[in-house]
């Protein structure tokens, strides 16, 4: 039995294995959505199997079954059940519907999301904007370096992070493999040209890596292991720190469910030496 539509709903079905042209077994299926029509469906299915069995399934059986020669309650009862059934089929309809949407919903979110996961999953220009954002909503003023004019054709630091008259140099580095320690260098070098340029040294040099970034964040090594004495040096001469975006994310998720204020990750960030 099937719904008149071009593209067909199956309602319910009778299944039989035939053996020599005969009946050997049966059986009706039937969905939630057909049990409206119990009572016919019943009905049916009993005169399909007094074809292959007419002692278990007499003629007689029928009309007992049937609310023309039926008892109030019997009438009752069926319409009660019928009743029940139509208002679980809407329950089931609604759900479905509902479950759609939220399905929908995620969809969305995590297209949206590979946004908010740039800050370990991108390299260039979109990890320096994430990096960038996330500071920002640590409450830090966040300069981009190559906007200043007096970088204009020169490759400096990346970040210029600020609290009051508190500066910090960032370099940010998206690498498929491993971190370099030779991007300690460059970090401190854009130190020197600070001093030249202020008349003094910035008050911190973050190194800001994200490392084998096509990898699980869970599953990647920790950046620069093995060279803790080049990240003690970097933090003795300069005050640097190196910071793994996965940390950065961690602390930024902190921030925004509200677990920790802006104002103690800066503090947290800002304290930090050698390894946050």
């Amino acid at each position: 039995m099937r719904e008149r539509l071009s593209t067909p709903l199956v309602l319910a079905a009778v299944l039989e294995k035939d053996k020599d042209g005969a009946v050997h077994d049966s059986a009706v299926w039937l969905p939630d959505c057909a049990r409206s029509a119990l009572n016919e469906w019943v009905t049916f299915a009993f005169s399909r199997w007094r074809l292959a069995e007419p002692a278990v399934f007499p003629e007689s059986a029928e009309w007992t079954k049937s609310n023309d020669w039926a008892a109030m309650d019997e009438i009752e009862s069926r319409r009660r059940l019928a009743e029940f059934d139509e208002v679980q089929a809407s329950l089931r309809e609604q759900a479905e519907k509902e479950r759609l949407r939220l399905t929908n919903a995620i969809a969305t979110a995590e297209q949206d999301g590979q946004s908010w996961r740039d800050l370990v999953s991108e390299t260039g220009d979109p990890l320096v904007a994430a990096v960038k954002h996330a500071l920002e909503l640590f409450e830090f003023t966040v300069i981009d370096s190559d906007d200043l004019p007096q970088h204009k054709g020169k490759k400096r630091e990346d970040l210029r992070v600020l609290d009051g008259d508190w500066v910090a140099l960032v370099e940010v580095k998206g690498y498929g493999r491993a971190a370099k320690s030779n991007d300690l260098q460059q970090v401190s070098s854009a130190s020197v040209a600070f001093a030249v340029a202020e008349g003094r040294a910035p008050d911190a040099l973050w190194y800001v890596p994200n490392i084998y970034r096509d990898v699980d964040p869970a599953q990647r090594e920790v950046a620069l292991v093995g060279r803790e004495d080049d990240l003690v040096t970097f933090g003795e001469n300069h005050n640097g720190c190196l910071i793994d975006t996965r940390d950065l994310f961690v602390l930024r998720q902190g921030v925004v469910l509200g677990q920790i204020t802006p104002a103690a990750a800066r503090e947290q960030l800002k304290t930090a030496v050698s390894r946050y």
